[in-house]
Order: structure tokens, then C-alpha cells, then sequence
């Protein structure tokens, strides 16, 4: 028998950010569920979390963040994607599609983390920023620019209104 596709899904929310992010990939972890993926949050163990309160049925795996860890942006970025495998790890979760939406993680973030798992989407808000991708989804056109892209040529867009 054929295991469900595994899908985790990497953001931060909080009272003050983030809340547009949770509830975007909120829509999309239950569009996943509902083609029978096995979808699992792993999020930054913030006490005004979103998902402290609404998962929607969905498990959620709680990082901790030492302060330290956020003294450079490279530290910040490898730290957090060595958090986010170990604790999918630790609970025997390897996904197949890792998803990122996350203003502070990067480029740096999606190196690291690709050695972890089979395929990357990064939701994007922002022209101008770096990645290392399977797939971008966002909402402007003019994401597809190739400078922006690591290997453009092995990158699909999800882009636009639609």
C-alpha cells in the first residue's frame, strides 16, 4: 500500500504578524487534506501562536528558538532549518514537500533544508528575493524572473490572481 504524500508546512504567527500567513496556509493545508496528504505544521513555539488555538485538525510540530539563535540572519536561517528537520524527524515525519512561508527565512533556509526533504514551495510576496525552489506561488506575474532563481530552469510558477 502506497503511504499518503507528506507535506509540511513552515511559518511563524503571532497577535501582531503572521496571521495572514496561518490562514492562507491554513486553506492550503486543507486543500491538501482533502487530496489525501498527510499535512503537518511546524512552527516557531510562540505563546500568541495562531495555532495554539486553531489547527483545524491539523498536527503541528512546536520549534524552540533560543534568542542566540537569532543574532545573525545566516545563523537565524541554518538554526531554524536544522530545528525544522530535527523535530520532523523526531516525530518519523519526512516530508516530501517542505513549504515555506516566512518573510526572515531564505535562500540560506531552502539549502539547507533541501537535503531534507524531496521538493520546496515558497509562497512569495516580494520581488527581489533569492530562492532555491521546486515551486514559487504568489500573486504577482513578475516573480518570474529568472536573476531571482537559483536554477530558473527546474522552477515552477504558481503565479498570479487565479
Amino acid at each position: 500500500m502506497n503511504r499518503r504524500p507528506r507535506i509540511a508546512i513552515r511559518l511563524d504567527s503571532g497577535a501582531v504578524l503572521g496571521f495572514g500567513h496561518a490562514k492562507r496556509c491554513m486553506t492550503i493545508a486543507n486543500a491538501f487534506r482533502d487530496a489525501n496528504c498527510d499535512v503537518k505544521f511546524v512552527c516557531r513555539n510562540n505563546p500568541d501562536s495562531y495555532f495554539k488555538s486553531a489547527t483545524h485538525g491539523h498536527d503541528v510540530f512546536w520549534i524552540e528558538m533560543d534568542c542566540a539563535d537569532r543574532a545573525s540572519h545566516h545563523a537565524l536561517n541554518s538554526s531554524d532549518a536544522e530545528s525544522t528537520a530535527e523535530i520532523c524527524a523526531k516525530n518519523g515525519y519526512k516530508p516530501d514537500l517542505v513549504i515555506l512561508d516566512h518573510y526572515e527565512l531564505d535562500i540560506a533556509w531552502e539549502k539547507c533544508i533541501r537535503t531534507r526533504s524531496n521538493k520546496i514551495l515558497v509562497i512569495e510576496d516580494f520581488l527581489g528575493r533569492r530562492h532555491s525552489a521546486d515551486y514559487v506561488l504568489g500573486s504577482s506575474l513578475k516573480l518570474k524572473n529568472e536573476s531571482y532563481f537559483e536554477e530558473p530552469a527546474a522552477t515552477a510558477f504558481l503565479l498570479g490572481q487565479e
